[in-house]
C-alpha cells in the first residue's frame, strides 16, 4: 500500500493542529488504521471545517481514504508475506502485530482493513487472488487492444513474471499507459479480470494455458515374489496412496499406503523432512507433502488451482519453481521431474521449506526401501517388455554390467545401453527390466550384475505372470485358462527382437506411450482345424510372413479371435503388430486384422511384406507392415528390371522402405491390412 504525498507550502507549511490532539490520543493504542470520519465527526459537529492531511501528525493511505498516525508503522505488506510463506495462519491478528513490534523494538504496527488484498473469512485473514481494485475504462480499453499482443510476449518467455515487469512491457507498446498515478494498481486489477493470466504467486503471473495441472495417478502392478508359486486373486493391481490423517489405517489386500514422514519444525518457522523415493514418485514425477508441513501453504483464496512455489536443488544450486497442488498434497511440475528422474527408489530426498524457499538435497539410498520397491512394476511398462523388446533389453544390460565389475549408476548404464542399440528406449522400461530380472542388484548408488542360475526364465516368468491380470476376465481363473494365458504370453516374449535397427524415435525423457490392448474375446486353440463361428485365427506375424504362401498349408494358430465382421472370415487372421512405425494408425502392440494373399492392385494399400533385403525397424525381421507404393509403372511389354517399390510408414519420424530392381518375385504381399481389432 502507498501513501498520499501531501502538498506543502513554502509560506504556510503544515504544523501540529490543537483540536486534534483528543484524536491522536484517542487512536495512539489502536491496531487498526481509521478514516476521517471516524477521526473527525466530533471536530465537524462544533463547526470546525478542518481535514486530517492539515496535520503532519496523520498519513494518508492512498485509494481508500485511511489514516495512521505518524509515528505508526503500517504492516499489511509483512502481514501479507507471512501469510503468503505460511509463517502466519491467518488468526489473532493482534498477536501478530505485536509479534512484529518485537522483532522491531520502538514501533506499533497497525493494519488497515481496506487492503483488497487481504480479506477477513471468518475468523482467519487470508490473501485474495482477485484484487477489489478496479481499472478505469478508458485504461482497461487502452490495455485489451493490447492483450493479445502482450500475451504473445508473455508466452514466448514461457516463465512467470512480476506486475511490474508486465506493466513495463505493455508500456513499451503504449507509452500512455505510465500516465496513470496508480498505473501499476490499476494494471493489478486489470490482469485479474482477464481470463489469459493466473497469478500463480503473489504478485506473479503465468499465461494461464502455461499452468500446469497435476496427472491422475497411474496404478501399479505388484509382480510376484521370486519363487511365490501363489496366485494372486482379482486383477492384481495395487493402489498405492500417500498416508495422512484421514488415510492412516487404510491399507487393505490392494491397496498399499505410504507413510507420513514425520516433520520438524525450526525456530524461525521453516520445516524439514526426509522423503524416501518410491517407484510411483519417480513414474509420476512428484512428491507428496506430509501432514506436519501443510501449515505452511499459502493463505491465499480465489485461486484453485497449483501455486507455484520457489525451489533450490542442494547439489546444484539450480532454482526454479516447484507446483503445489494443494488439493492433493503434492509437489510436482518439470523443475521437479527433472530433479529427480535419475534418482532410485529408496534414495531419502532432505527437505526444508522455509520462508523464501523449498530446498531439496540428496541423501543415501535406504536399501530395503530399495528392494521392497523391486516387487512394483508399471503395467504400461510391462506392455512395451512382453512384446519381446524385455528379453533384448536384459541381455544388452548384462553384457553392459559384465564388463564394469565396480557397477555402473543408472545414468550412466542408460546412456551405455542407448550407445548399444542405436536408439533411446524408454527409461521407465529399463528399470523395469533391472527390477524384475534377479542377476541386477543395487550397491551403493551403483547397478551390478551377479550371476543367477536360470536368469532368463526367471526374468521371464515374471513378465508373463505380471501381465496376466489384464487377460483374465474370471476372478478365480481356471486352470486351463491361465495356461492359455501363459501360452499367449510367452509366445509373444519369445518373439526376437533387433537390438540394433530401431530406429531413434524416443527422446531422452519420454515415457512408455503405448496403450495396454483392451480385452479381446480370445478362444484357446485346442487342435481343432475348423474353427469356432465368427472367429478368425491368432497367428504371430513372423509366422504368417512365411506359412501363407499360395499352396502352402496354414500354420497353427495360437487362438481364436472373436470378431464382428461379414464376410468371407476364411480368407482373414489375426496379428499383434509391435513398433510405432504406423502410428498413429496402427498403435504398437495393436491387434490387427488380416485378409491373405490379396488380389487386385497393391498400390496405395497397407500390406504385410515379406522380402529377404528388408529389416523391419521395429522387429528386425525380413518382414513389414507398411503402405505399399510402386514408384515405376509398368506395362506387359516392359521389363520388371529397374520397378522401384517404397514400403511407406505412416509415422513420419520413420524412413521408407524402399526396394529397387524389384524382380518377380522378390516382394512378397502375405496379406492385407483390414482394421485395428483392439489397440
Amino acid at each position: 500500500m502507498r501513501y498520499v504525498r501531501p502538498r506543502e507550502y513554502p509560506l504556510n507549511p503544515r504544523a501540529p493542529i490543537d483540536l486534534l490532539d483528543e484524536v491522536v490520543e484517542c487512536f495512539q493504542y489502536s491496531r487498526r488504521t481509521f478514516t476521517e470520519e471516524e477521526a473527525l465527526t466530533a471536530v465537524w459537529a462544533c463547526g470546525e471545517d478542518m481535514r486530517l492531511r492539515e496535520d503532519p501528525r496523520f498519513w494518508e493511505i492512498a485509494g481508500c481514504g485511511h489514516f495512521h498516525l505518524a509515528h505508526h508503522r503500517l504492516a499489511n505488506r509483512q502481514l501479507a508475506n507471512r501469510l503468503w510463506q505460511g509463517l502466519w495462519d491467518g488468526h489473532n491478528l493482534d498477536a501478530e502485530l505485536e509479534k512484529l513490534d518485537a522483532a522491531e523494538p520502538g514501533t506499533f504496527h497497525v493494519f488497515c482493513e481496506a487492503d483488497p488484498y487481504i480479506q477477513l473469512e471468518g475468523a482467519a485473514y487470508f490473501l485474495v487472488a482477485r484484487a477489489k481494485t478496479s481499472c478505469p475504462p478508458e485504461l482497461a480499453a487502452r490495455l485489451d487492444r493490447l492483450r493479445i499482443t502482450l500475451l504473445e510476449t508473455h508466452r514466448s518467455l514461457s516463465t512467470p513474471r512480476a506486475t511490474r515487469e508486465l506493466l513495463d512491457m505493455a508500456i513499451r507498446l503504449d507509452e500512455g499507459i505510465a500516465a496513470s498515478e496508480d498505473a501499476i494498481d490499476h494494471f493489478e486489477g486489470w490482469l485479474s479480470n482477464v481470463e489469459e493470466w493466473t497469478e500463480i504467486a503473489r504478485g506473479l503471473w503465468l499465461p494461464s494455458d502455461l499452468v500446469p495441472q497435476p496427472e491422475p495417478l497411474r496404478p501399479f502392478r505388484v509382480r510376484p515374489i521370486q519363487g511365490s508359486h501363489s496366485w494372486q486373486h482379482g486383477d492384481g493391481v495395487t493402489e498405492i496412496i500417500e498416508a495422512d490423517g484421514s488415510s492412516l489405517g487404510a491399507a487393505t489386500e490392494n491397496r498399499l499406503v505410504l507413510p507420513d514422514p514425520p516433520v520438524e519444525r525450526a525456530p524461525d518457522a521453516s520445516v524439514r523432512w526426509i522423503q524416501t523415493l518410491r517407484t510411483i514418485h519417480l513414474h509420476s514425477g512428484y512428491l507428496p507433502v506430509p501432514t506436519g508441513a501443510r501449515f505452511r501453504y499459502p493463505r491465499f483464496v480465489g485461486r484453485m488451482g497449483p501455486l507455484a512455489i520457489p525451489t533450490v536443488i542442494h547439489a546444484t544450486g539450480q532454482e526454479g519453481f516447484v507446483w503445489l497442488d494443494r488439493e492433493h498434497h503434492r509437489f510436482f511440475g518439470d523443475f521437479l521431474r527433472v530433479a529427480i528422474e535419475w534418482d532410485e527408489a529408496g534414495r531419502r530426498l532432505h527437505l526444508c521449506w522455509s520462508p523464501e524457499a523449498v530446498i531439496i538435497t540428496h541423501g543415501e539410498l535406504d536399501n530395503e526401501v530399495h528392494e521392497e520397491e523391486r516387487r512394483f512394476l508399471d503395467p504400461e511398462d510391462l506392455y512395451d517388455l512382453r512384446l519381446g523388446k524385455g528379453e533384448s533389453y536384459r541381455q544388452s544390460l548384462a553384457q553392459i554390467l559384465r564388463e564394469q565389475v565396480t557397477g555402473m549408476p543408472f545414468r550412466s548404464l542408460y546412456e551405455a545401453l542407448t550407445t548399444r542399440l542405436g536408439h533411446r528406449p524408454s527409461r521407465v522400461s529399463i528399470r523395469a527390466v533391472l527390477s524384475a530380472s534377479p542377476e541386477f542388484a543395487m550397491r551403493g548408488n551403483s547397478w551390478r550384475w551377479q550371476s543367477v542360475p536360470d536368469a532368463a526364465r526367471s526374468f521371464r516368468r515374471t513378465m508373463v505372470l505380471s501381465s496376466i491380470g489384464g487377460d483374465i476376465n474370471t476372478v478365480t481363473p481356471d486352470l486351463h485358462s491361465l495356461a492359455h494365458v501363459v501360452r499367449l504370453r510367452a509366445t509373444r516374449i519369445a518373439e526376437p527382437q533387433s537390438e540394433t535397427s530401431s530406429p531413434s524415435h524416443t527422446s531422452l525423457g519420454d515415457e512408455a506411450s503405448a496403450e495396454p490392448s483392451s480385452r479381446m474375446r480370445i478362444l484357446p486353440y485346442r487342435g481343432e482345424h475348423t474353427p469356432p463361428p465368427k472367429t478368425v485365427p491368432l497367428i504371430p506375424l513372423r509366422i504368417a510372413a512365411g506359412g501363407f504362401s499360395e499352396g502352402a498349408e496354414a500354420p497353427e494358430p495360437e487362438g481364436w479371435v472373436a470378431v464382428e465382421r461379414r464376410g468371407r472370415l476364411e480368407e482373414m487372421f489375426a496379428a499383434y503388430v509391435s513398433g510405432r512405425s504406423m502410428e498413429p494408425l496402427i498403435p504398437d502392440g495393436a491387434l490387427c486384422l488380416f485378409r491373405r494373399n490379396p488380389t487386385g492392385t497393391r498400390q496405395g494399400r497397407i500390406v504385410l511384406v515379406q522380402d529377404r533385403r528388408i529389416v523391419d525397424p521395429d522387429t528386425g525381421g525380413s518382414f513389414t507392415v507398411k503402405r505399399y507404393r510402386r514408384v515405376t509403372e509398368v506395362t506387359d511389354e516392359q521389363s520388371r528390371e529397374g520397378v522401384v517399390v517404397h514400403l511407406l510408414p505412416e509415422n513420419q519420424d520413420y524412413m521408407p522402405i524402399v526396394l529397387a530392381n524389384v524382380t518377380e518375385g522378390d516382394v512378397v504381399v502375405v496379406a492385407e491390412f483390414v482394421e485395428v481389432l483392439s489397440g
